[in-house]
């Protein structure tokens, strides 16, 4: 080696001891290599899957063909070739096992137990129990992928109660499934989907009573489906986000009583109602927010005569319409009505023999304006001028000389008689005649006379409900303007009033033999401070504690009074006469007053004051 100016004697031996230290550690680094490779489980693996292949290769090809090729036990021989693949299969298949086999057998037959959220979960596929604590009760028991909880399983609550047996989608139901109320019974078995139900299912009370069964969607009734009162069906037809909602028919034990359209759980567009007890057709026609609005037809729930078609609004008779009589189907009234009561031009008849017998202006059910008034015998005009408050207050001039205000004067013999004659023009009043006539009252404010309850009043101004029950049905029928509903039992009789501009809504109960049963209160009416629609809770703050409890059947006067409260309030139940209801019975200053629950309902039904 030739140094130069650049090269100095320490740089040669720095380079002579690096040289000199790689000639040293190759046979200790070439040594670690060989045993790296000894060591490693894929070498390891790959020598025994060659000398497997070879041992099969020898074991095909050939045969042992010495003495040399057996290994000598006793009075035995055995193949060395034999041995050999005994003792490569003992090294081979627990490697199988554990890379193949194992996962397998973990996840479909053996079950793991882990507490729940704790580090074992992560990432770990097959059967498990997670458990509330490390010795606490089981919350689930099923399948795990990477760490969640999917497929087929079983949910259970803290105190081991069975929740969930389903499948099941990173922790949320999936599939088909039934979920359980925490008393063991059966709540929901259908289709799931994100944790709620979805497509076809069947739910259930929480005493196991079948509440409803069809379509779900996001966890609420969609699409068709049937919905049970008290295990009986209550509607079935469509539904939306919940609610009845499209065509469907509602029911009362085995009748129908509604079929049509439904709207946010209403009646809404054209419908038929039926009466609940009968069966019978008692309206037809159009339906806004639950009551009667539009076109329509009102039939007579007992003989199924019609009663009244045209115009209704909320429930009443409003606009153009004619009232019938329901024994003889005669016309009693044609032309307009407001809040159920005679109202604008309009033709009254005769009920007897259908004649006219006033034709002109009415108002509130009184006539009011011009008209003219018939006998109904001869048709001869017997008064005809301006009315006010149902009194002729000025004559027609044409009339007041032949006739007057309160009498009516026979035509002659000869004279033929008038069918129908059209309004008077009212003439204006003579010179002489009173300057101070009286003014019609406001619209908004109708006289005392047009109210359609006259009866008994209690100190606040309400309806003395224990008069009426002491009342013959005779004498009730005398503390009211107009006509009742008139339902005849096989044990009684039912008087049904309602008006919704009066707030008024009860029927009065008769037995067989006339006697007065009790007055049925089912609007919102007050009854001693208590209501319809109020808890038991309630009821004991308003009236006190019962004296008395009861178990009875509905009965059909019941039924006839709840009918009316669903039909005039909205109100919706699955009940029949032969359904059990609890009587709870109070005494107030008002009387006996009885409230009326169905079971399985929190809310009183009815409430009844006894004679």
């Amino acid at each position: 080696m030739r140094f130069t100016n650049e090269t100095g004697l320490l740089q040669v031996l720095k380079y002579s001891s690096q040289r000199l230290t790689r000639i040293l550690t190759v046979p200790v680094t070439n040594g670690y290599r060989k045993l790296r490779r000894v060591l490693n489980p894929n070498g390891f693996t790959t020598r025994v899957m060659t000398d497997v292949r070879r041992g099969a290769k020898d074991l095909i090809t050939g045969k042992p063909q010495s003495l040399a090729d057996y290994f000598a036990i006793g009075s035995y021989y055995v193949a060395k070739k034999l041995v050999f693949i005994i003792a490569v299969l003992a090294l081979v298949l627990p490697i199988l096992y554990l890379k193949f086999l194992h996962p397998v057998i973990r996840s479909s037959f053996l079950t793991a137990s882990m507490v729940v959220n704790s580090a074992e979960m992560v990432g770990y596929t097959g059967k498990v129990e997670l458990l509330a604590s490390e010795h606490g009760s089981v919350l689930y028991r099923g399948p795990l992928s990477e760490g969640r909880i999917t497929g087929e399983g079983t949910l259970y609550d803290y105190q081991g109660n069975l929740i969930y047996q389903g499948g099941f989608l990173m922790e949320q139901y999936e599939g088909t499934g039934q979920s359980f109320w925490p008393n063991g019974k059966l709540q929901y078995s259908g289709g799931f989907s994100g944790g709620q139900y979805e497509g076809s299912g069947t739910l259930y009370t929480e005493d196991g009573v079948l509440l409803y069964e069809g379509s779900f969607a996001n966890g609420l009734y969609e699409g068709q489906g049937t919905l049970y009162q008290n295990g009986s069906v209550l509607y079935r037809g469509a539904f939306q986000a919940g609610e009845m909602s499209g065509e469907g028919t509602l029911y009362a034990g085995d009748v129908v009583t509604y079929t049509g359209g439904f709207a946010a759980g209403t009646f809404e567009g054209t419908g038929r109602e039926y009466d609940p007890v009968a069966g019978r057709l008692i309206y037809s026609g159009e339906y806004a927010a639950g009551k009667y609005e539009g076109q329509g037809r009102q039939f007579d729930a007992d003989t199924g005569a019609l009663v009244y078609e045209g115009a209704f609004y909320q429930g009443v008779y409003e606009g153009e319409g004619t009232l019938y009589d329901p024994q003889t189907q005669r016309p009693l009234y044609q032309g307009g009505f407001r809040a159920g009561r005679y109202d604008g031009t309009g033709v009254e008849y005769d009920p007897e023999t259908g004649a006219v017998i006033y034709e002109g202006e009415f108002q509130l059910g009184v006539y009011h304006g011009a008209g003219t008034q018939y006998d109904p015998d001869t048709g001869f005009v017997v008064a005809s001028g301006q009315y006010r408050d149902g009194q002729l207050v000025v004559v027609d001039a044409q009339d007041s000389a032949a006739e007057t205000p309160t009498e009516s004067v026979p035509p002659a013999a000869s004279e033929p008689p008038v069918e129908s004659a059209p309004p008077a023009e009212s003439a204006p009043p003579a010179e002489s005649e009173s300057p101070t006539e009286p003014e019609p009252p406001a619209e908004s404010e109708p006289p005392a006379e047009t109210q359609l309850y006259q009866g008994p009043v209690t100190a606040s101004g309400g309806i003395d409900y224990s008069a009426l029950a002491d009342m013959t049905p005779d004498q009730a029928r005398e503390q009211f303007r107009a006509q009742p509903d008139d339902w005849s039992l096989s044990d009684g009789s039912v008087l049904v009033y309602a008006d919704q501009t009066e707030g008024i809504g009860l029927s009065i109960r008769s037995d067989a033999s006339g006697a007065a049963v009790s007055v049925d209160v089912w609007n919102d009416a007050p009854v001693a401070g208590a209501t319809v629609g109020m808890t038991r809770e309630e009821l004991t703050a308003a009236l006190g504690d019962p004296v008395s409890s009861a178990q009875e059947s509905m009965g059909e006067g019941r039924m006839i009074s709840i009918s009316q409260s669903n039909r005039y309030f909205g109100r919706l139940t699955n009940l029949s006469p032969e359904s059990r209801v609890t009587i709870y019975t109070y005494q107030t200053d008002s009387g006996t007053v009885q409230a009326v629950f169905a079971a399985g309902t929190e809310q009183c039904l009815l409430l009844e004051v006894l004679p």
